[in-house]
C-alpha cells in the first residue's frame, strides 16, 4: 500500500470514498455514525487537504484508507487524564474502504501516522463502535476515559477517548520491544490475556472475571514501580505497538531475580516469547545480576521449550502448590 499526503486533485475521489464509507454504515453493526454532507462534507475535506496532514493509502491506485491529523489537542478532551498533553495530534475521519477491510490496512495506516508525530495521538470513538475500539487497542492505543461529547451532527453522545504515546523502550529486539505498563493498559491486558483461562492455566493466578479485576491488579503493579528493584514490562509488537504480553521479575532468591512471563494466546507459536525472554534476560544480565532463574510447571511443555531455547540450564525440580493443586516445577538458571 502506498501512503501519501492528499492534494487538491484527490478531493473528488475522497468525497466518493467517504460517501461510500457512510453508506456502508447501514450494514455495519458498529459504525462512527457519520452523515455524509453534514460530517464529513466536501468543505471539511477541502479544508483538511489545505490545512491538516491528510493521509491516504492507495492499493492498485484506489483509495483504501484515509485519515486526518491535526496539531494541538481538542478542547473537548481537556477533562481527560492524558499521559501526553504538549506534543499532541488529534486523529479525525480515520476510515478504511469496505472493499479493503480485513487486509491489515488500518494497522499500516496507523503505523504511518504514528511515524509522523513527535509525542502523542488522541482520538474519540463513539459509544458502541466496538470494532473501532478493538482496532485502536490492537495498534497500541490505550482507552483513557469513557465520557460524553457533543457532536455537531449528533448532539451529546457517549464516547471513548484513546491515546497513543511514543513509547519509552527498555529493551528492543528484532520484532518486539519492552516498555513499562501504565494505567491505561487495563483493557488491552484484560482482553489479550488476563481473561483467558487457557493462558492462565499454568500461572499462579486465575483468569480475571471482569475488567475491574484487571484494573485493581494493574494499580498494584503501577505502585510497585516505586521500587527500583521492580522490573516489569509489557511486551509490544514493533510493527504496530500492540501490547501482547508481559514479562517481569516475580521474586528474588538471595538477590537473584526470578522471572515470569505471559503471552496472549493469539500470539503463541510465533517465537515471540522466546525473543522477549532472551532480550529480557540479556538486559538483566547487563544490569549486573550474576544469574537469572525461572521455573516452569513440568506439564507446561511449551514454556519449558522456550526456557531451554534461551540458554537456561536445568538445576532441579521441586513440588509446590498452585491454585490448590500439588505440582512439580522444573527449575532453571542462566549465568552471566
Amino acid at each position: 500500500m502506498e501512503i501519501v499526503k492528499a492534494t487538491g486533485s484527490d478531493l473528488s475521489e475522497l468525497c466518493i470514498f467517504y460517501e461510500k464509507v457512510c453508506e456502508q454504515q447501514k450494514f455495519d453493526s458498529c459504525s462512527p455514525e457519520w452523515n455524509w454532507g453534514l460530517y464529513p462534507c466536501r468543505d471539511d475535506l477541502e479544508y483538511a487537504i489545505s490545512n491538516r496532514l491528510f493521509l491516504i493509502g492507495r492499493i492498485d491506485g484506489r483509495i483504501a484508507a484515509a485519515g486526518i491529523l491535526s496539531d494541538g489537542d481538542d478542547d473537548a478532551y481537556n477533562h481527560a487524564d492524558w499521559k501526553e498533553t504538549k506534543e499532541v495530534c488529534v486523529l479525525h475521519l480515520f476510515a478504511v474502504s469496505p472493499d479493503f477491510r480485513g487486509q491489515g490496512v488500518a494497522s499500516r495506516m496507523l503505523s504511518e501516522m504514528k511515524s509522523r508525530v513527535k509525542g502523542a495521538i488522541h482520538l474519540d470513538v463513539i459509544e458502541g463502535n466496538e470494532a473501532a475500539g478493538k482496532v485502536y487497542r490492537k495498534n497500541g492505543f490505550a482507552l483513557v476515559k469513557q465520557t460524553k461529547l457533543f457532536y455537531d451532527d449528533l448532539g451529546e453522545r457517549g464516547a471513548e477517548l484513546y491515546e497513543w504515546v511514543q513509547p519509552e523502550k527498555a529493551v528492543e529486539t528484532d520484532r518486539l520491544y519492552l516498555r513499562r505498563l501504565n494505567e491505561h493498559d487495563a483493557m488491552r491486558i484484560y482482553e489479550t490475556w488476563a481473561d483467558d483461562p487457557e493462558v492462565t492455566r499454568y500461572l499462579t493466578w486465575d483468569a480475571h472475571e471482569g475488567i475491574d479485576d484487571t484494573r485493581k491488579v494493574l494499580a498494584e503493579w503501577m505502585r510497585a514501580y516505586e521500587d527500583e528493584k521492580c522490573f516489569r514490562y509489557g511486551i509490544c509488537l514493533a510493527e504496530n505497538d500492540s501490547l501482547v504480553g508481559m514479562i517481569d521479575v516475580v521474586d528474588y532468591e538471595d538477590e537473584i531475580p526470578v522471572v515470569g512471563y505471559v503471552l496472549g494466546r493469539r500470539y503463541w507459536n510465533r517465537g515471540y516469547m522466546t525473543e522477549a525472554f532472551m532480550g529480557f534476560s540479556d538486559y538483566l544480565l547487563g544490569e549486573g545480576f550474576p544469574e537469572i532463574r525461572i521455573e516452569a510447571e513440568e506439564q507446561n511443555l511449551a514454556s519449558n521449550r522456550v526456557i531451554m531455547k534461551c540458554g537456561f540450564e536445568p538445576v532441579g525440580k521441586r513440588k509446590m502448590s498452585i491454585k490448590g493443586k500439588d505440582v512439580i516445577v522444573n527449575r532453571y538458571r542462566r549465568k552471566a
